[in-house]
This record gives C-alpha cells, sequence and structure tokens, in this order.
C-alpha cells in the first residue's frame, strides 16, 4: 500500500451481522508497537508507518477503520478502534470494498476478514 488509496475487493461481499465482531487483518512484517491514530512501528527498522483505511459497503457508505491489534507479523484493524465488545458494523450490511494507504507505503502479504461471536 502506498501514499494514494489502494481498494481490496472480495471475490464476494463480506456478511455483517448480529453480534457479531468484525475486523481486516493484513500480513505486513514484525511490528514492536502501535497507535490507532499514530500508526504501526517495524520492529526491524524502528520505522513508524501511519495507516490509513475504511470498509465500504453496499449502499456506499464508508466506515472508518483504526490499526487497533497487532500481533506477530499482522496487524488488524477495527472499525471502533479499539477491541470493545459488540458489533462492529450494521448487521444488514455486505462489506464489497476496502480501502488502504500508508505514510510511508508498506508492502501487504496478504489480507483476510475475520468475523466471530466474542460470546
Amino acid at each position: 500500500m502506498s501514499e494514494e488509496w489502494t481498494s481490496i475487493e472480495p471475490p464476494e461481499p463480506l456478511r455483517t451481522g448480529g453480534r457479531l465482531e468484525q475486523k481486516f487483518c493484513l500480513q505486513i512484517a514484525v511490528f514492536s508497537d502501535m497507535d490507532p491514530h499514530n500508526g504501526v512501528t517495524l520492529a526491524s527498522s524502528g520505522q513508524r508507518h501511519v495507516i490509513e483505511s475504511e470498509a465500504e459497503d453496499r449502499e456506499r457508505t464508508e466506515y472508518p477503520l483504526w490499526v487497533a491489534e497487532i500481533a506477530g507479523d499482522h496487524t488488524c484493524l477495527y472499525r471502533a478502534g479499539e477491541r470493545a465488545p459488540g458489533p462492529d458494523f450494521p448487521s444488514d450490511r455486505m462489506m464489497v470494498r476496502l480501502r488502504l494507504r500508508s505514510e510511508p507505503p508498506l508492502q501487504v502479504g496478504k489480507n483476510w476478514w475475520r468475523s466471530y461471536d466474542p460470546f
């Protein structure tokens, strides 16, 4: 991902629903630190990267996403910007696009959507 918006469109829309928590995860690198508004710090170089992201549903409603988790070589983006319990998106929506950008640019290995019932 670069300073320009990069769009990722899944082969099929991603369902939201009920009490489910949802997050988008990105395989990037090993991180040493994160802050939802100031980015992530790479363990290898100590360089900070500010990641901006948003999800878009079929109705073209946009949902800002924030870095809220780092683990090993991946980071996860949540709508709330924190790991709060409860649904992250309206239960009747279908996500069709994820947009990302980073300053400075980052290389993303893979990405995935995780939807789970925390209860």
